[in-house]
C-alpha cells in the first residue's frame, strides 16, 4: 500500500477545525500514513499520525504558506505528498480511489467542490486558458478531466496539488514568494510541460488527472474568479472536446501530446 504524507499549512489559530480536517483523513483508515500541521508556535492538537511543525507567524510581514510547505516537504517521510490549505476535507472514499488511479505521475490534480450552499460547483484543478487560438475558451476555464492537450496552459492551483516527495525536493516552490505573490504560478512556469507555449522545450513533470479523488471545501470559498457558470460553457463546448478527443489540433498552437510527453506545435 502507499504512504502518504498530509502536508497542511496553518496560521495556527484555529484547532478545532484542524482537528476536523484531520479526522477525514483518519476516517480513510490509510495503511501508512502521516498529517504534518506547519504553522502556529504552539497547538493544541495531541493525535496520533500528526505532527506539528512550529512556525513564527510574527517573523513574517505577510502570510507565506510556500515556506510552510516546503517545510512540510522536508519533513515528511512517505513519498506521497498531499499539499492542502486548511479548508478542505477529504471524501470518504478518497484513499481506496487514489489506490485504484496508481501512482504513475509526478503530480496528480484532483477534484474539489464548493459547499453546497455555494452550489456545490467545481473550483480546482483541470482548468486552463486563455489559450491561443482557441478564442471560446475564457481564462480559468474548466476542461474536460480526460483533455490533457491544454496542459501547457494549466496552472497548478496552490491550494491544493499532490505531487511525489522528490518531485517537490526536484522543483521546489519559490520560499522568497509570500502568499498572494502568485508563488504557484511562478512555480507551474518551471514544471508544466511546454508553459503557455512559451517554453516549448521543457519537458517539466509528468502531469495527468484523477477527478475520483475529491476533497470539499468546509469554509465559504468562492471559487475563482467569481464563479462564472464554468459546468455550462463545458457542456456548450462539448463539439470541440469531441474534436480534441479525435486528434484535432488548431494550426500555430502548441499543444501536450502525451505520447511524446512533451509539447508540439500544431
Amino acid at each position: 500500500m502507499t504512504g502518504i504524507s498530509f502536508i497542511m499549512p496553518t496560521a495556527g489559530t484555529d484547532d478545532a477545525n484542524l482537528n476536523s480536517i484531520i479526522d477525514t483523513i483518519d476516517a480513510l483508515r490509510i495503511p501508512n500514513y502521516e498529517v504534518i500541521v506547519v504553522g502556529g508556535l504552539t497547538t493544541t492538537l495531541n493525535r496520533n499520525h500528526t505532527q506539528h511543525i512550529p512556525f513564527d507567524e510574527a517573523a513574517h510581514p505577510r502570510p507565506i504558506t510556500s515556506v510552510k510547505k516546503m517545510m512540510g516537504v522536508r519533513a515528511s517521510q512517505y513519498d506521497i505528498n498531499v499539499i492542502f490549505h486548511d479548508y478542505h476535507v477529504f471524501d470518504p472514499d478518497w484513499y481506496e480511489e487514489f489506490e485504484k488511479f496508481g501512482t504513475d505521475w509526478d503530480i496528480c490534480v484532483q477534484q474539489t467542490f464548493t459547499l453546497p450552499e455555494q452550489g456545490s460547483v467545481r473550483c480546482n484543478g483541470w482548468r486552463a486558458g486563455p489559450i491561443p487560438g482557441y478564442p471560446e475558451i475564457p481564462p480559468c476555464m474548466t476542461i474536460p478531466w480526460d483533455i490533457d492537450c491544454f496542459i501547457p496552459y494549466m496552472a497548478i492551483q496552490g491550494s491544493y496539488w499532490v505531487a511525489k516527495r522528490q518531485t517537490m525536493l526536484d522543483f521546489p516552490i519559490n520560499e522568497s514568494l509570500y502568499s498572494g505573490q502568485e508563488e504557484d504560478i511562478e512555480w507551474s512556469s518551471r514544471i508544466v510541460p511546454g508553459w503557455l507555449g512559451q517554453k516549448p522545450d521543457q519537458t517539466g513533470v509528468k502531469i495527468v488527472s484523477n477527478p475520483r479523488c475529491i476533497t470539499r471545501f468546509n469554509k465559504l470559498k468562492p471559487p475563482y474568479p467569481g464563479n462564472p457558470d464554468f459546468a455550462a460553457m463545458e457542456r456548450d463546448l462539448e463539439y470541440l472536446w469531441g474534436k480534441l478527443r479525435n486528434g484535432y489540433r488548431r494550426a500555430g498552437v502548441y499543444h501536450y501530446e502525451r505520447e511524446l510527453g512533451r509539447a508540439v506545435l500544431a
